[in-house]
């Protein structure tokens, strides 16, 4: 039982490393890509806080100084990670297309 209940609390660990929350409560995720995220539109939320959220996620996860540029890399629209989610994917390394 010992063993179980260690694993739930690694697993749980696990997901919880995956998500950065935001100071406004608003999610931000690593998606696929060098400095390439997504930042999930939560009810309520303009673009304002979504752009907040990119920044915080940019400064704190990816450690970019307060200077560096941030590319909307894809509108919002429906995520590609969650169902029922609203998402936009933000990177502070753009491709070719985007610079």
């Amino acid at each position: 039982m010992r063993v179980f209940g260690l694993s739930v609390i690694v697993a749980g660990c696990a997901c919880a490393a995956s998500a950065f929350t935001a100071v406004n409560g608003i999610s931000a995720f690593t998606e696929g890509g060098d400095a390439r995220f997504e930042v999930i539109s939560e009810r309520g939320a303009g673009p304002r806080e979504i752009w907040c959220a990119a920044a915080q996620y940019a400064r704190v996860v990816l450690g970019e100084a307060p200077n560096t540029r941030i590319y909307l890399a894809r509108a919002i629209g429906p995520s590609p990670q969650y169902d029922t989610k609203n998402s936009a994917s933000f990177t502070t390394r753009p491709d070719s297309t985007l610079a």
